[in-house]
């Protein structure tokens, strides 16, 4: 039984078959006459090679017009899509694999290489193997030949079951093995309309997708939306400032996301060029915790355009938070810091460690939990993660946070982060956020390591501005002036690049391991 979005995408091409619904980086485009018969054949092709409804297709694939195909294709089958990072290493995509019971996995020719040592990593044959480009396996289907042999009609017109699944998407891996979320019909059905309203997304709309299809939230929360409210799809490959800019110009973007990375170069063009960004209604940005500062150079230079939001995939991919235009000059202690009210479907709560809740207030930070009708059914085949996540309805995020009077969010930290440095609590955000005001400072990480008297103690890895010299002991002078001395880091270490996965979110662990390895280094 398709699922709603696969329904949806049928319902779109009978209303205006011609009109373009997905534009690829390459300037590939397909109506919505021929994506719906494209993803048809494809679901009949499936369902044709043995593939039963609820069986996984995992889809590990570059950010081109036929991943979205799949996905789509696999609502319509009633298969369950799981996305795999094109940024993952053979034996992390194997573990994908092996978790989910991936029946089928399609995949990419830039991605061949590390394709097979996956497969031969996995502790099951998959039944179906389809690649795009040459395929490297012998058991292993040319797309266009395996998506031609499928029927063009929709597999069943019968309407979507609330408790079928649609995806499973793995979360980030930024602690242990990923977990993979859940996503059912009912919650994703909740989540189009939930995202599409934070998101300030209006009918027919335009939006160009610069962040990586693998990212398992985009699925339900930006591309499925934007069929929601019948709008155009433009993909986008990599993230350079000007080129992206450029493209919003010329295809009249309404809407774009904005990762924490390229922030501040973003508002300096954007200030350069105001007619740039002028069709855009929406920018924006989540994922990670924004400075401040940066945020606040977006929104001078973007007007109410900037948007930001915090989710997680626990919650299908979409909001639970968001900020308004109004909120710019609204009540918030400091919208700037913020990630906006609840949306209306949605509750949040701060508790402290006993399960309490806390009163509003920035000293009473506590972990942030939540209720949702778009809340995921819980993680494939782990019922002691999924109970420990959710307890009586309520999601437990893992963030610190806290809320002010007039009912703002504001993140702290992840609770995994917490540095406790001789009993007492530190931040890393808070030192970040002293860091990363810097002029000579790119990028900041903050990070507890071992230490014999405190048991853990802060050290910074910062990414200078190319050109400028800064030195160690410059950062930590700064620090011990604007915070207390127990917080302040005593080592500074400098490097090119710091740690990111696929979504642009922090690898504190793997920046951690990195840190205590040039310690020992320098300080044996």
């Amino acid at each position: 039984m398709p699922s709603y979005v696969g329904h949806l995408v049928h319902r779109l091409a009978r209303q205006a078959p011609a009109r373009p619904v997905l534009v690829g980086a390459d300037g590939r485009s397909l109506t919505r006459a021929r994506l719906d018969e494209r993803t048809s054949r494809l679901a009949n092709a499936f369902l044709g090679a043995g593939l039963a409804p609820g069986d996984r297709v995992a889809v590990w694939m570059e950010d081109v017009p036929e991943t979205v195909e799949v996905y789509l294709a696999a609502a319509k089958a009633s298969l369950v899509g799981v996305p795999i990072g094109r940024l993952l290493a053979a034996p992390e995509a194997a573990y994908v694999l092996t978790d989910v019971g991936a029946r089928a996995l399609v995949t990419s020719q830039g991605l061949a290489e590390r394709v097979a040592p996956a497969l031969a990593a996995t502790d099951h044959e998959l039944d179906v193997l389809v690649a795009l480009g040459e395929p490297g396996a012998d058991r292993t289907a040319r797309y266009e030949d395996f998506l031609a042999a499928g029927a063009p009609d929709l597999p069943t017109a019968r309407q979507p079951v609330d408790d079928q699944d649609v995806l499973v998407g793995y979360t980030s891996g930024t602690t242990g093995f990923p977990k993979g979320a859940l996503i059912r019909e009912r919650a994703l059905r909740e989540i189009l309309a939930i995202s599409a309203t934070a998101r300030r997304l209006h009918l027919y709309g335009t939006g160009l997708m610069t962040a990586s299809l693998s990212f398992p939230a985009i699925l339900p929360a930006d591309i499925f939306t934007h069929l929601f409210i019948g709008g155009t799809i433009h993909l986008t490959n990599g993230w350079d400032v000007e080129r992206v800019l450029s493209t919003v110009e010329r295809i009249r973007a309404t809407y774009m996301y904005l990762p924490s990375p390229v922030m501040l170069e973003f508002a300096e063009a954007a200030t350069a060029r105001p007619d740039a960004i002028a069709s855009l209604r929406t920018i924006m940005h989540s994922g990670s915790k924004a400075p401040p500062d940066k945020v606040a150079a977006v929104c001078a230079a973007t007007g109410g355009r900037y948007v930001e939001i915090w989710g997680m995939m626990e919650n299908s991919g979409g909001p639970v938070t968001a900020t308004t235009e109004a909120d710019l000059t609204g009540d918030a202690a400091d919208i700037f810091a913020s990630v906006g009210r609840p949306v209306p479907a949605c509750e949040v709560r701060v508790l402290d460690p006993a399960g309490r809740p806390l009163p509003p207030g920035p000293d009473n930070v506590g972990e942030l939990v939540l209720a949702s009708p778009a809340l995921f059914s819980g993680y494939w085949n782990n019922e002691k993660a999924t109970a420990d996540a959710v307890r009586d309805g309520w999601y437990r995020s893992g963030d610190l946070g806290w809320t002010d009077a007039a009912g703002y969010v504001y993140l702290v930290d992840r609770r995994s982060d917490l540095i406790v440095s001789g009993g007492a609590n530190v931040y890393p955000s808070e030192i970040e956020r002293v860091i990363a005001a810097h002029p000579g400072v790119v990028e900041v990480a903050v990070v507890g390591v071992p230490h014999p008297r405190w048991g853990r103690r802060p050290v910074a890895v910062v990414v200078p501005r190319p050109g400028t010299a800064i030195s160690e002991a410059e950062i930590v002078a700064l620090c011990r002036s604007q915070l207390a001395r127990f917080k302040a880091p005593d080592r500074v270490l400098f490097t090119a690049e710091i740690a990111h996965n696929a979504s642009h979110k922090l690898l504190r662990k793997k920046v951690q391991e990195w840190a205590e390895s040039e310690l020992a280094a320098t300080e044996a």
